[in-house]
């Protein structure tokens, strides 16, 4: 039967809108490293008209390469006066704050009529934030929950001050609803992880697929360049569990480090937008970096990739790119149930800072079990991580559903 669907597909060129929040380029967030990935690989079969609504107007540059796999791009820029507004037009309505805000019916009746004007044949819809703009549009489609948004901006609530607890929550409560309500408005759905899968508070989560990341094994690659520091983090450091796991990494960590073993280790944390709790971090040993165009450069100068993340939803892509880039990866067990990779053979895992203290001395010290480490999540990444293959997982299920509606 796959088979079957996979050779259906493969003669038959498919007219795809793609809907996304953001749009897919550059490469500094996690869902537009999924989506652009996702583009890139279904480009080679099929036509992608691209829908994006966009915070920042996108670069010429950014246009220019997402051009390289789109047929026809579309976008929308909604800047944080006009979020506001929506916001506070549509408050009453019952729908997360996320989707108000970035709706606009004028963007909304142009995807519209785009797709009846070339003749689409199927939606790929990224994030529950765009189901809106999916209302009234009758072609088979398709809507990537990514994350188990809800659970994620629930335990945003116990960590967040005072005064914006009230807003967390009532946007954790709107996004469970609407994530259930949208469970019937399309006809197949996709997830990163099995452990996202069964966070989601729908009604049938047998409906929905598993779609993991992957990972271009041509880009990254082991270095032979000699790592400057000891750790390093590298991420989203706008991203609340990023912001928590690095103050865990330097205000626990490193300190207990300093500690137990009376020697002080170097690290650098590379990533996008650092939050402002962030900037009082840097030290004589622990050196802060913001967004790199060429984040390689980061993991490369760390000898051991740190992810202390002890909440958050969806598949952490740092550990897969720092496995990649040959950088053995300590990391909890709440992250490595979205990847599997095997403990003592692919990974470290540490569920205590007491844990990841001595983990990282070990790494620091036993050159065998860091080189067998080293040795095995390059072999585990590119076994199980290869965006080529995973893609193929969206080809089925767009066959599928060309199938069904013929």
């Amino acid at each position: 039967m796959y088979l079957t669907l996979i050779l259906f597909i493969k003669v038959l060129v498919l007219r795809i809108a793609v809907l996304t929040s953001r749009f897919p380029y550059p490469l500094e967030r996690g869902d537009k490293l999924r989506i652009f990935h996702q583009i890139k690989q279904l480009s080679e079969d099929h036509e992608i008209f691209l829908f994006s609504v966009c915070d920042q107007v996108p670069s010429e540059s950014d246009m220019a390469e997402m051009y390289n796999y789109c047929k026809r791009i579309e976008y929308i820029h909604v800047d944080v006066p006009t979020l506001v507004i929506n916001i506070i037009k549509n408050y009453q309505k019952d729908i997360p704050l996320q989707c108000l805000g970035l709706y606009e019916s004028k963007f909304h009746e142009r995807i519209k009529a785009q797709i009846i004007r070339y003749k689409i044949d199927i939606m790929y819809c990224q994030l529950y934030r765009m189901a809106m703009y999916a209302q009234g549009i009758k072609i088979p489609s398709t809507l990537d929950y990514m994350d188990a948004f809800g659970v994620g901006m629930e335990r945003r609530v116990n960590l967040s001050p005072w005064y914006v607890k009230w807003i967390y929550k009532l946007e954790s409560n709107r996004i469970k609803q609407f994530e259930n309500k949208i469970s019937t408005q399309f006809e197949a759905f996709t997830i990163i992880s099995e452990q996202d899968k069964n966070l989601l508070h729908i009604k049938d989560s047998r409906t929905i697929s598993v779609v993991p990341n992957g990972i271009d094994n041509e880009y990254f690659t082991p270095s032979n360049s000699r790592p400057k520091y000891d750790l390093v983090f590298v991420g989203n450091l706008g991203y609340l569990p990023n912001v928590e796991a690095v103050e865990i990494l330097v205000n626990e960590i490193l300190k207990k480090y300093n500690k137990k073993y009376n020697k002080k280790i170097t690290c650098l944390i590379a990533g996008a937008r650092p939050s402002l709790r962030l900037l009082k971090i840097q030290s004589e040993y622990v050196t802060l970096s913001g967004w790199r165009e060429d984040i390689r450069s980061a993991y490369n100068e760390g000898k051991i990739h740190v992810a202390p993340l002890f909440n958050g939803t969806g598949q952490q892509n740092k550990i897969l790119e720092a496995m990649a880039m040959g950088r053995p990866c300590i990391t909890t067990s709440f992250v490595n149930n979205a990847i599997n990779a095997e403990h003592g053979g692919d990974i470290l895992i540490a569920d205590t800072v007491d844990n990841m203290v001595s983990a990282i001395h070990v790494l620091l010290n036993d050159s065998e079990l860091y080189d067998k480490i080293q040795f095995n999540a390059l072999k585990f990444v590119k076994n199980n991580y290869n965006w080529k293959e995973i893609n193929e997982k969206l080809n089925f299920i767009f066959a599928s559903l060309i199938k069904q509606s013929t």
